[in-house]
């Protein structure tokens, strides 16, 4: 019983610090911009029930559907993709960090074997802290 509220105790400290580092309230709305790996940057712009997604190969709108106060789902409504890259996935993302002008989430679709870890700008601040 001992070791169970031991655990149960370390477990709420680190969700404790996890809720620290993430003010995820300050981004659920805005514009924002993201660096791609093909070169590309992305531009989105997200209310709290939508959001657009666009660069020069892709324009996407999606439906926001927020899970808690640091996740949310993204539900496509429209996608136009010159690349033929980007499917009718639902994906999840997860704030795992924020900053001043930045925020770190953790995307996943949903029932797929993809995950991955991406650094998101306000607009007008892509790459600040380089």
């Amino acid at each position: 019983m001992k070791s169970i509220f031991i655990v149960l105790i370390t477990l709420l400290s680190f969700t404790s610090l996890f809720a620290q580092n993430c003010d995820c309230s300050k981004f659920r709305t805005g514009s924002f911009e993201i660096a791609n790996q093909d070169g590309t940057v992305s531009k989105i712009k997200r209310t709290e029930t939508k959001q657009t997604e666009t660069n020069e190969n892709v324009k996407l709108k999606d439906k926001v559907v927020w899970v808690d106060n640091c996740t949310y789902k993204l539900i496509p409504i429209s996608i136009q993709d010159k690349t033929q890259t980007v499917g009718p996935d639902i994906l999840v993302f997860t704030f795992i960090e924020t900053m001043e002008h930045a925020y770190i989430v953790h995307v996943l679709i949903e029932g797929k074997d993809f995950e991955i870890d991406a650094k998101v700008y306000e607009k007008g601040y892509l790459n600040y802290d380089k």
